[in-house]
């Protein structure tokens, strides 16, 4: 078969076979991929070279057609620019001409042509008349001169008019031409008709297409590339599965744990109980190896085949000598677990250390000179060491003779199963050091050399690193036949394969206690776990309730008889195994007897063991009852619940003369079952138990009458002095006893007078106890009891009786949390103030009586307590009496109560409610607003006592006079106040204390009278103080003649000092939490009983 690493390494290299082949496949489709892409690119690139080629052209040949619009406009240009000057020229030229014939006109005229007169003389007359005419006949001046002149027949003043109006009219039109041929010289129309060419030609629309080759003309033919590939790639793919890294690290972490369970090294198998396997496994573990999957560690199991054993020789330093020993430890605990008992046998020779290398396996071990069976022999030094070795040698002879015929040790088993041979290991730790000499060394290596045909197996520590002469001398040739296991960066590692590889071990944590202690157990009995079990199905009636729980030396069972002895005491020191022993009665009493034949009670003052039985999946039909509470309440309730049953037992068994249990179930077909009350940590009621009061006397009472009712007590605690609270004859009750280990020999006087030495035991061993039974001492063993073990017993059970759900008690000084407004109710039908730890009613109430003296006292040692103690008084009693109001009296103000004040606030929003802050207020009450049916809260005695003392007493000014001169005073402060109101000058939200303004006097005196007889009234007062001092220091010397105990026949209190506790009435002085500190208070009742209990915590 192959190895776990073997498997490994060919699920590692198949799939890096099937990665690299897959790889390939993909490179080579790659590289087609970017060949096809590389091929379609040149193509792109080549088109694009073309288009940019036309696209030059014709650019081109724009730029040809726009220089040869360029020229022809340029000569256009020139010639306009030559006559425009040419024309410019001519115009200036006939200018000049007029200019000419302006000079030459003549300048007179008679004035009565022009319309002046005779007087003027500088007109146009005869001589320049004749110039003009002359001027006419000159026609190179002008060839129309004549026409105009009328070929002389115009008068002067005519001719002289006709030609200044052809002057002017031939340079309008010189200026016409003048201004045209400017406009022209500045080219606007030719250089428009330019740029719009040049427009034209570049509107040309091109005849080459844009280079789009990437989105249109290849797009198509690359996306069909590209998925031609993905497909080729998704063929490779789909047609050999590849795995993820991530599945062959989950497939060999699958392997290793399935390999792991099958060879007994998986967490679940390293943590179950010794099951004395049936036969030798053909692989045995022995350590991990550390194996790098891509970066991924994983844990491979490694294993020998026990036909052929694994030698190891473990080269050791000072870093890793701690580390190696756990590992030698756990490969022997391991082979210890998973071989049959006897099937395997250790030596371990540890000269070094003197055995103390052993560690936890130290309890399975026995030195050969105590010539004690053991499954580990130890040799601690040379003599013990040269015995083994002898021995060993002896045994290779015996072996080699007896397995001849077989060949090995193993085949000689398989053919003679009936008659095997052990399986030897041995242990060798520093044999490199001094102590083991070179004779040893050799035994060591013949066993190694010998080791697969005899059966042996050999585990050497060196206790040094071996150097070259060791390697050559006697210790190399044990090292020749070992695989060698060394230190590499603060690792073990191994070499497998030319690698070192990490080694990891299971470690000593995880040697379960109750392998090595049930491994004790089959070696101190000699045989293996098939002893015969303990006896069940055996009815009540005829023996009595007798419960197995082990085995003595012989094999025979021992049981707990409390037919013999009724009650039973069970002792034995922190860690000796006292809460399992428990468990162990409690299972094989539940599976021996039925719910109708056997009840039992658990109480757990410890708060931690008997809590599972609580969980549906161990909880027997059998358990009625769990108490898992350490408050002196749920003892108190606890004696009351069992007295109660034991009355209710007496009742019956007594009604029909038959004396005890016994002949009552003879004679009815509904028989009454026996009840055991298991109690484990008896000191911590010890510690919360005055034995002059009820708890102490209830629990001696039972202990000595219960017996003819069938009820039993089995007490658990860590010596028997922690009884000393109990009488020396509720002492005597507990017959039975029971004693696992000890601390001090003295114990064993007081719980057996004997010592230790008449037993012939100094020390038990866990699983052992000693027992009295009939007179006689009997060193017993008891089987560990795990919880799969109960699981088991209780599915067991559940199929034969129906379950009950027992009644579970736990933390019941935790104060309840009710609404004010709605407090429960007892079953007396009056409203609680609180609960206590009486199981059946756990609420209790605080009933007043009408027309009676009955008033409340609360010892003020924590304020919370006491305010919440005052509200629920008050409120139970007006919904009591269905009405009434409750009257708030503190004369220091709010300050009084003022760390409480949201008790009281939810008080006033549900009750009817007066409050009076100040002394006044007090005096003003007490004259004129008492009423009937009031319950009075009292606050600061303190306070009342002070500013009453220097009062005067009723004087003619005081009563009725004093009432109504306060009123006027007051009538006159509000009507000034509402004034200030209606004006403003006043916030409307200021509050008027009733009591403001009024007289105070001295009325102590009418506060007692109200004390004392406000009962006839139905007015009850409720007093807060620190003290009861306070009492007799507010109402005077009058008082004292007065019973207190009667004035306040209720009293309550949290714990408080002897004096005060005796002044109460209250003798459990200096117990329970103290100020404050517990939530449990004691309620002294107008009977006179003490009530223990917890004041409810009122809802948001």
């Amino acid at each position: 078969m192959k190895s776990a690493f073997e498997e490994i390494e060919e699920i590692v290299e198949d799939w890096k076979a099937e990665r690299h082949n897959v790889s390939k496949s993909l490179a080579a489709l790659e590289e087609k991929y970017r060949q096809e892409l590389d091929s379609l690119q040149d193509k792109i690139r080549a088109s694009k070279a073309a288009v940019v080629a036309a696209q030059a052209a014709e650019i081109a040949q724009k730029n040809s057609e726009k220089r040869r619009i360029e020229r022809e406009f340029e000569a256009k240009i020139h010639e306009v620019e030559q006559a425009s000057r040419k024309i410019l020229k001519d115009i200036a030229t006939h200018r000049d001409r007029l200019d000419g014939i302006r000079r030459k006109l003549p300048d007179g005229i008679t004035a009565e042509e022009k319309g002046y007169g005779s007087d003027r003389t500088d007109l146009f007359n005869e001589s320049d008349y004749e110039e003009l005419v002359d001027m006419a006949r000159d026609t190179s001046l002008m060839t129309s001169l004549k026409r105009f002149m009328g070929n002389g027949s115009l008068s002067p003043s005519q001719a002289h008019s006709r030609v200044l109006g052809m002057l002017a009219h031939d340079e309008a039109i010189l200026d016409s031409w003048e201004h045209n041929a400017k406009r022209l010289l500045t080219l606007d129309e030719l250089k428009r008709e330019r740029l719009e060419e040049i427009r034209r030609i570049e509107s040309i629309p091109s005849r080459v297409k844009a280079p789009q080759v990437d989105d249109e003309a290849y797009g198509g033919e690359r996306e069909m590339i590209k998925r031609r590939y993905e497909e080729a790639k998704l063929r490779i793919q789909s047609s050999v599965y590849v795995r993820d890294l991530s599945d062959i690290v989950d497939a060999c972490r699958a392997l290793c744990l399935d390999r792991s369970a099958s060879l007994g090294c998986a967490p679940s198998n390293l943590t179950s109980d010794y099951g004395n396997p049936s036969a030798v496994p053909e692989t045995m573990f022995d350590y991990w190896t550390m194996v790098d999957i891509e970066g991924q560690k994983i844990a491979v199991p490694h294993a020998f085949r026990m036909e052929e054993p694994q030698n190891y020789l473990i080269e050791t330093t000072s870093s890793n000598e701690k580390e190696a020993l756990r590992a030698v430890r756990s490969m022997t605990a391991f082979q210890l677990k998973q071989m049959p008992y006897g099937m395997l046998k250790v030596y371990w020779l540890d000269t070094q250390m003197m055995g103390r290398s052993l560690g936890v396996l130290s309890s399975l071990a026995a030195p050969v000179s105590s010539g004690k069976k053991a499954p580990i022999s130890v040799a601690i030094n040379r003599t013990e060491l040269s015995k083994i070795c002898s021995g060993l040698e002896e045994e290779m002879g015996r072996r080699s003779f007896k397995v001849a015929a077989s060949g090995s040790a193993w085949r000689y088993n398989i053919a003679h199963d009936s008659e095997p041979i052990p399986n030897i290991l041995v242990v060798a730790i520093g044999v490199a050091d001094r102590h083991f000499d070179k004779d040893a060394i050799n035994t060591l290596s013949m066993l190694a050399e010998n080791s697969s045909a005899l059966g042996i197996q050999v585990i050497a520590m060196t206790g040094a690193r071996l150097g070259q002469q060791d390697k050559e001398g006697a210790l190399g040739a044990l090292a020749s036949e070992c695989a060698e296991i060394h230190e590499e960066d603060s690792c073990l590692v191994a070499i497998e394969d030319g690698e070192n590889r990490q080694l990891l071990f299971a470690g000593e944590n995880w040697i379960p206690k109750h392998l090595i202690d049930q491994y004790k157990q089959l070696e101190r009995k000699g045989h293996s776990l098939d002893r015969a079990p303990l006896s069940f199905d055996v009815s009540i009636d005829e023996k009595g309730l007798r419960i197995p729980i082990g085995w003595d030396n012989s094999g025979a069972e021992v049981a707990l008889d409390f037919s013999d002895y009724v009650h039973a005491f069970l002792s034995g020191v922190t860690g000796s195994g006292k809460s399992v022993f428990l468990h162990n009665v409690i299972v094989r009493a539940c599976e021996r007897y039925s719910p109708a034949e056997l009840q039992i009670c658990l109480v757990d003052y410890k708060k931690s063991e008997f809590g599972i039985y609580r969980d549906d999946k161990f909880c027997f039909p059998n358990i009625i009852f769990i108490g898992l509470d350490n408050t002196r309440g749920f003892v108190d309730a606890l004696m009351k619940y069992l007295v109660e049953i034991f009355n209710e037992r007496q009742e019956l068994i007594n009604s029909d003369n038959s004396r005890d249990i016994r002949r009552y179930n003879r004679t009815h077909d509904e028989k009454l079952p026996q009840l055991l009350v298991i109690m484990d940590e008896f000191h911590r009621q010890s510690a919360l138990t005055d034995y002059s009061q009820n708890s102490a006397r209830d629990l001696e009472f039972l202990l000595r009458e219960s017996r003819s009712y069938g009820i039993h007590f089995l007490i658990a605690d860590q010596e028997i002095g922690n009884l000393a609270g109990l009488s020396d004859s509720a002492r005597k009750q507990l017959g039975g006893r029971i004693q696992l280990n000890w601390a001090e020999s003295s114990e064993l006087v007081n719980m057996f007078e004997v010592a230790s030495y008449d037993i012939g035991v100094n020390k038990l061993d866990r699983g052992q106890a000693i027992i009295k039974n009939k007179g006689e001492l009997i060193l017993c063993e008891w089987p560990y009891v795990s919880e799969a073990d109960i699981a088991v017993a209780r599915r067991t059970v559940s199929s034969k009786w129906k379950r009950v759900k027992p009644l579970v008690v736990q933390d019941s000084s935790e104060s309840c949390q009710v609404n004010i407004a709605h407090l429960p109710v007892t079953p007396d039908g009056i409203y609680a103030i609180g609960t206590t730890a009486n199981f059946l009613n756990p609420y209790v109430g605080l009933p007043l009586s009408r027309r009676r003296r009955e008033n409340v006292f609360i010892l003020n040692k924590s304020s919370d307590i006491s305010a919440r103690l005052a509200c629920s008084i008050a409120a139970s009693h007006l919904k009591n009496r269905q009405k009434g109001r409750i009257i708030l009296i503190s004369p220091n103000g709010e300050s009084s109560y003022s760390d409480n004040k949201q008790y009281w606030t939810k008080l006033k929003e549900n009750y009817k409610t007066v409050e009076y802050f100040d002394t006044s207020g007090v005096c003003s009450y007490l004259d004129d607003g008492v009423r009937d049916g009031d319950f009075i809260a009292l606050f600061g005695l303190d306070a009342i006592a002070e500013e009453m003392e220097d009062a005067d007493s009723r004087t003619a000014n005081s009563g009725s006079l004093a009432i109504c001169e306060s009123a006027l005073v007051s009538i006159d402060d509000k009507i000034d106040m509402l004034l200030k109101l209606e004006s403003g000058d006043l916030d409307d939200q200021v509050a008027v204390n009733p009591g403001s303004n009024k007289a105070v006097y001295d009325a102590r005196s009418d506060l007692l009278s109200l004390v004392r007889s406000g009962g006839s009234r139905d007015i009850h007062i409720c007093v807060v103080s620190d003290t009861i001092l306070n009492l007799y220091a507010t109402f005077g010397p009058d008082s004292t003649r007065d019973d207190f105990k009667e004035l306040f026949p209720f009293r309550i209190t949290p714990s408080c000092e002897y004096g005060e506790a005796a002044a109460l009435g209250i003798m459990e002085a200096g117990l329970g939490g103290g100020g404050g500190l517990s939530e449990e208070v004691y309620m002294i009742t107008k009977s006179g009983t003490v009530e223990v209990l917890s004041p409810f915590r009122f809802e948001a």
